[in-house]
């Protein structure tokens, strides 16, 4: 595809536009740099939060939206605008804190900006992604002592819940029982963790509604991506590209595939269609 045929960029974070130590290189950024400048929309798309994505980026002059939550939110920048949410409803955010508790997994629910972990309900211990949780995400109940409460309450609304197991095999055989909450979308981001966001919610989905915002052809876009969770984003542009450290099935999807992301490969596909 050339160049000039696509107007807007669309990439994942952790796997892809990041590196393995969860930092931009100093080539990707140059290479978002010249994309913006020369008229191309930037957009990052994530399973975030929009508070938790690395300095360096929504600095850039020029980044008009963010996707965060795999979808469920669209930020406008730089104001940090709420544009686009999707979220649950009390009873399926309980469902879904009552099965991770029954799993023994660590449930983690978030709202676009903020998130609250079920610190009550841990089943395992693990202080390592204890502090990786509350050092990559705002949370704002580090010590809430009944979050149950706090969802029948109406005082929060989530848009993703995040459940993590000690090992992978756990995810494997709680996959099936997270699948029949028939109003949640189920996706996974790493080895350890299954995605649940209110139904209907992709990374796709929210593009489509950037696309529309900016006048974009959906056939105008460029998205790179690495894991499930970018499935349907890649499958959904004009020209998908898929991470050489991607999972199969997503490499098997795309249109691409760059190199990995110690290797700049965001970098490399964004400079293929500026040269």
């Amino acid at each position: 595809m050339k160049g000039r045929d696509i107007r807007l960029i669309a990439f994942d974070l952790d796997g892809t536009a990041l590196n393995s130590g969860k930092q931009f290189s100093e080539r990707t950024l140059e290479a978002i740099r010249r994309a913006i400048g020369v008229g191309k929309y930037i957009v990052p798309c994530t399973g975030r939060q929009i508070y938790n994505i690395p300095p360096g980026l929504l600095e850039t002059p020029g980044i008009s939206f963010v996707i965060t939550d795999n979808g469920a939110s669209v930020y406008g920048m730089p104001e940090h605008g709420l544009l686009y949410a999707r979220t649950f409803d009390a009873g399926t955010s309980l469902a879904i804190l009552a099965l991770s508790r029954r799993l023994s997994a660590f449930c983690f629910g978030t709202n676009g900006a903020e998130g609250a972990l079920d610190e009550k309900g841990l089943g395992w211990h693990d202080e390592e992604t204890l502090e990786m949780i509350r050092r990559h995400r705002s949370v704002w109940n580090p010590a809430l002592a009944d979050l149950e409460a706090w969802i029948q309450e109406g005082r929060q609304a989530f848009n993703k819940m995040t459940i993590i197991f000690a090992n992978p095999m756990e995810r494997m055989i709680a996959y099936e029982q997270f699948s029949n909450i028939a109003v949640a979308d189920i996706t996974s981001s790493d080895i350890d963790n299954i995605e649940l966001m209110p139904h209907g919610t992709s990374k796709a989905d929210a593009l489509r509604f950037v696309a529309k915002k900016a006048g974009v052809d959906m056939g105008q876009i460029m998205a790179i991506g690495d894991n499930y969770n970018d499935m349907e984003m890649i499958k959904s542009v004009g020209y998908g590209v898929a991470m050489e450290n991607g999972v199969d099935v997503l490499k098997r999807a795309a249109v691409s595939m760059t190199a990995s992301c110690d290797e700049d490969g965001v970098a490399k596909a964004i400079e293929s269609v500026l040269d």
